[in-house]
């Protein structure tokens, strides 16, 4: 962890602050010790360069957690991640999650959040362009994710809930998430959580599952219901089995054998069955959430469902 990011970290449970207690610290990075809340008298390790700020999880977020630690353990190195390559990931990011007045240069020295890292392509492509960016996610892949970027001093890991994400307030420039707040308990919750990070004149960027036809809903629930229940284990085998289904109903990302390997594929299916939790959204429902929460400019982008603000400056 780098000292910079512990100004911006508070306690999940009461959001208080926090204060690191014996540090180890490893070619000028703290790679282990304890933050302490004098709050309400939390404690939170530091392990591995990542701050480990997540509050006891309901049942439902322990399997959504396992899913994607499962997930992203088996198919975290592949060099297509649905779909795309590092290099097709940030122009995805920059066409359907940057608000159009945004550029990539725009982001050099700026507080970027990753909320819902997963596999940290994200992470990579932005401390590459010079931000100064936070890779979060609640389960435990982030280590890996972080191991891949620690070299860089613009790039950081932390370990949270986007339901309660311990950081601060009104303290980042652009704050993501990509297909991460639809697998939780409380999706409109995880987006409020998330906006209220943005500070006066940032952005935000969303991408969730969009509501296709009633019939195709109807079915993809009641095939779910039963692929939710399977040990993940056995459902990371099944999940090669209906690749092919991909040309014929195509996943959200594209990803089919056209440009990817079998494997790639089963892993857009696994991401799709496995967590308990899924809502999908029409794109009026989210756009009303920016203005909710002190948006504007909000733009509906192209690949659906993502749409992007700017949060209103004080005045």
């Amino acid at each position: 962890m780098k000292r910079t990011l512990l100004e911006r970290l508070v306690c999940p449970v009461c959001r208080g602050a926090l204060v690191l207690h014996g540090p180890v610290q490893e070619s000028g990075e703290i790679d282990s010790g304890l933050l302490r809340c004098h709050t309400c008298h939390g404690e939170y390790p530091i392990t591995h360069g990542v701050p480990r700020l997540v509050r006891p999880l309901s049942a439902g977020g322990v399997q959504v957690r396992n899913s994607f630690e499962l997930q992203w353990s088996t198919w975290g190195e592949e060099e297509r991640i649905f779909g795309r390559t590092r290099q097709d990931a940030m122009t995805y990011l920059a066409t359907n999650l940057m608000h159009p007045t945004m550029t990539r240069e725009s982001l050099r020295g700026k507080w970027v959040l990753d909320a819902g890292c997963g596999h940290g392509m994200y992470v990579r492509c932005l401390a590459e362009c010079g931000a100064e960016v936070v890779g979060l996610d609640v389960g435990d892949a982030v280590t890996k994710a972080y191991d891949r970027v620690r070299v860089f001093p613009n790039a950081h890991g932390l370990q949270a809930d986007v339901l309660a994400p311990a950081l601060k307030t009104a303290t980042f420039d652009y704050v993501f998430s990509n297909g991460v707040i639809h697998h939780t308990s409380d999706t409109r919750l995880a987006f409020s959580r998330l906006a209220s990070l943005v500070r006066p004149g940032g952005y935000l960027g969303v991408w969730v599952y969009p509501f296709r036809h009633p019939v195709w809903e109807f079915t993809q629930r009641a095939i779910r219901a039963i692929t939710t229940c399977l040990p993940r284990r056995v459902l990371r085998s099944l999940c090669y089995l209906p690749v092919p289904l991909l040309e014929i109903s195509p996943a959200y990302s594209g990803t089919s054998l056209r440009t990817s390997t079998w494997r790639q594929c089963a892993q857009v299916v696994f991401d799709f069955y496995a967590p308990k939790y899924q809502s999908h959204h029409h794109p009026q429902e989210v756009q009303d959430w920016f203005y909710e929460e002190g948006f504007e400019d909000v733009v509906l982008m192209p690949d659906p469902l993502s749409v992007t603000g700017k949060r209103r400056e004080e005045h």
